[in-house]
């Protein structure tokens, strides 16, 4: 456990890390409960990777440290957790090559994909409607109820694609962050630049769905790896992949 956290300490120090004040983020490292030192390892994480390399290094022995002298107020089980995370496979490398390409064959590409880090990716849910903004990790919408849809993809005067996606309702999203009844748009941004709009009326009457698979393998990144929006019944040109965040208002 130990020889993992290193490593994953150590991936993080590299040559093109940039400066930062490591007062102005000493409250970000830090959290003080009834005088009681909790240690924020997700954040010092974080905040190792922006850090000049002098800096982290100070970091490694200081984490080092507070985890020696404090072990007994750390989440350990949040640590575990990040560790687990920060090295298991990435879902595409664990797909078999040759199933992905049956299952994606006949599939049109379009768009660059961009590069994806799941370490650090979250799916952000925000605007005026929103009650409650959301950061949501690839691992958290794999863990919600998931829909699985043969939906046909339009593009106009290009192609049609037919497949079996499968993902996490759009109003499912909605709701876990408390958007208000009077919401009009949802819009949503890729990675890439790309966006799309949807109307109240037409959330409330297609199914859109944010597609985490199809055809049965995780999505490919030509096909918007770690997610895409599939819009039943609505052209092609709204279905943002690579999604970076969902705006209502």
């Amino acid at each position: 456990m130990l020889t993992r956290l290193i490593v994953i300490l150590f991936d993080y120090i590299t040559p093109s890390m940039t400066s930062i004040s490591l007062a102005s983020e000493y409250s970000l490292f830090y959290s003080y409960e009834t005088h009681n030192f909790r240690l924020n390892t997700l954040r010092i994480l974080y905040y190792m990777k922006k850090a000049a390399k002098p800096i982290a290094f100070a970091l490694v022995i200081l984490s080092a440290f507070l985890f020696l002298h404090h072990a007994s107020q750390i989440n350990i089980h949040a640590l575990y957790t990040f560790v687990n995370a920060a090295t298991a496979p990435s879902p595409l490398a664990q797909e078999d090559p040759e199933k992905v390409h049956a299952a994606t064959a006949l599939l049109h590409e379009t768009g660059t994909p961009p590069d994806v880090n799941l370490r650090t990716w979250r799916l952000k849910v925000k605007g005026a409607g929103v009650e409650r903004p959301l950061r949501l990790s690839y691992d958290t919408l794999l863990a919600m109820e998931r829909v699985d849809r043969n939906v046909i993809l339009i593009c106009p005067g290009a192609f049609t694609d037919r497949a079996e996606w499968e993902g996490v309702p759009l109003t499912s999203i909605m709701k876990k962050a408390g958007v208000s009844d009077d919401y009009e748009t949802v819009m949503v941004v890729g990675l890439d630049g790309f966006s799309g709009m949807f109307s109240r009326e037409e959330v409330d009457g297609h199914l859109i769905f944010l597609a985490l698979k199809v055809n049965g393998v995780t999505l490919p990144r030509e096909h918007g790896f770690p997610v895409r929006i599939v819009a039943e019944d609505i052209l092609g040109g709204k279905w943002v992949k690579w999604i970076d965040y969902i705006e209502i208002y």
